[in-house]
């Protein structure tokens, strides 16, 4: 731990900036912009102890789940994120706890270039959101990502089947299901007359192969859960 903290010395004035200033908005999406990078990840660890520019800084050590904007780091890393202490135009962590899942909205620094998974989060407004605490919610997260898309772009994805190929249709044994880009919360098959056939959920890739071989004969169903809406195939088992 001494290593990592020396470790964490080093990269801490070289660091990625989230900053707002002028009135504070405590509406994490009312602060997010087109300039953000997102982290999503569990805090295992937070510590107080850090003086930088003579403020006493709040630090996260966020264990990485997953990325919006390509932000200087993996999923898998201890990201390292630092704030001020809540009252010189900061933003307070003191409300939060380890194994919280959050998200942080980061932009580049304004006073140099940032070190590997070291970020800096500052600002007038609220620039974190904590969406659930105990056990990594993948399913959530696809979801705000859906809605930070949204908000960044201004524009939403309205016909999701142009990113999910499911093939062969009509089929005789196995199914294949693939998303571009997001990852697959639900898939559940019925028959025409709406009877349940099989159900996959969870945090499934974006490619499914389903063995159907003991389907008869006929047409179903097949509903989709990805980040964004449902969808929905029709399907002939030959």
């Amino acid at each position: 731990m001494k290593g990592f903290i020396t470790f964490l010395l080093v990269l801490l004035p070289i660091v990625i900036f989230s900053c707002s200033c002028g009135p504070p908005d405590f509406n994490f999406f009312n602060n997010i912009h087109k300039r953000h990078t997102c982290v999503f990840g569990v805090v295992v660890g937070y510590s107080d102890t850090i003086t930088i520019r003579q403020l006493r800084t709040q630090v996260w050590y966020v264990n990485v789940l997953d990325t919006m904007g390509n932000p200087n780091t993996e999923i898998g890393n201890i990201a390292v994120v630092t704030g001020q202490d809540g009252l010189n135009c900061g933003e307070s962590s003191v409300n939060y706890s380890q194994n919280d899942t959050m998200v942080f909205a980061l932009t580049d620094g304004f006073y140099g270039t940032f070190g590997r998974d070291s970020f800096y989060l500052c600002g007038c407004g609220t620039h974190y959101l904590s969406f659930s605490s105990g056990e990594p919610d993948h399913l959530t997260i696809l979801k705000l990502k859906d809605k930070i898309r949204g908000i960044i772009t201004g524009v939403s994805i309205t016909e999701e089947k142009d990113r999910i190929h499911v093939h062969p249709n009509p089929f005789q044994h196995n199914l294949y299901i693939k998303d571009r880009e997001s990852l697959f919360g639900k898939i559940v098959l019925h028959t025409i007359n709406g009877k349940e056939v099989i159900r996959f959920e969870g945090y499934l890739d974006r490619f499914s192969d389903l063995s159907l071989d003991f389907l008869p004969s006929g047409v179903y169903l097949l509903s989709i859960w990805t980040g964004h809406k449902k969808c929905r195939f029709t399907l002939v088992k030959q």
